[in-house]
């Protein structure tokens, strides 16, 4: 920014693209502006490229200044831009920082979200596998009770029928 004094936010600032770049490797910021001109544009998209590497969630503001049409186009295409101004002086330039900040802590509770939404489908589905173990396990236990019943079931039905021969048989010999 031209005039550092003039911003009213906290803001860091870098005299040249190299110092950004290192600043960029340090620190994701939430919003980055970038001016880029007909003779930085080419520094200005490396700088954009790296920081779709370093902080991707970050919002990127360009300052057009006299950047060509097709240096506009490859920033856009090589990563997030929020918006494009035509200067620093542009009377809606930090209304568009403000709009830029809401958006990246957005973007950061979506991001969020999503990983509590990938957290509780992961537990979701452990939960679900311990329940069919669980249920393989009951079922298991209910055959082999079942079985054991059916088996019981036979040898009292026996006993039941040689009591019951027993009872009618009129000697010792048609007892045995």
């Amino acid at each position: 920014h031209p005039k550092s004094s003039d911003v009213a936010f906290g803001a860091d600032f870098s005299i040249d693209f190299k110092e950004a770049e290192a600043a960029l490797r340090d620190f994701a910021y939430p919003v980055i502006v970038l001016p880029s001109s007909m003779a930085t544009s080419k520094a200005a998209l490396h700088l954009l490229e790296t920081a779709n590497t370093s902080s991707p969630l970050s919002q990127r503001v360009i300052i057009q200044n006299d950047t060509p049409a097709e240096a506009l186009r490859g920033f856009i295409n090589a990563g997030s831009v929020f918006r494009v101004l035509p200067s620093f002086t542009d009377s809606k330039f930090e209304l568009t920082i403000r709009e830029a900040l809401e958006e990246h802590s957005l973007l950061q509770q979506n991001s969020k979200l999503f990983q509590l939404v990938n957290e509780q489908n992961d537990r979701l589905k452990r939960l679900t596998t311990d329940l069919e173990e669980r249920v393989e396990a009951r079922k298991k236990t209910i055959e082999e009770a079942r079985e054991k019943l059916l088996s019981t079931n036979d040898r009292v039905e026996a006993l039941h029928r040689a009591l019951v021969a027993i009872h009618r048989a009129g000697s010792v010999v048609e007892m045995e």
